[in-house]
């Protein structure tokens, strides 16, 4: 966690209005590596979708529809957590610039 906060917490929050455009890349490295910090598999989603929310709205933003997400593009999530774990953001990048709520 220590890490966690120096590289990526400290770094990246909180969200700047100027850095709109880049907030779906900010926010799949700040979700995917909370994601990865659990031991085990599936152990920080809940906690995870909730923090990215928090920090949206923090920033006066419609948070990510996650029913969406996980109606449509489950696979998609699961494979951007997956390549995120040789830090390759890409795919969970675009998942959450294509839902998060207008």
């Amino acid at each position: 966690m220590e890490d966690y906060e120096r590289e990526f917490l400290s770094e990246l929050t909180p969200l700047s209005k100027d850095e709109a455009d880049r907030y779906p890349e900010i926010l799949s490295k700040l979700h995917a590596e909370f994601i990865i910090i659990h031991p085990f598999r599936d152990g920080n989603g809940r906690t995870g979708r909730y923090m990215l929310d928090s920090l949206l709205v923090q920033s006066a933003l419609n948070t990510i529809n996650w029913n969406t997400v996980f109606n449509q593009a489950i696979g998609d999530y699961r494979e951007g957590i997956s390549q995120s774990v040789f830090r390759d953001y890409s795919l969970l990048a675009s998942l959450f610039r294509e839902f998060i709520n207008p």
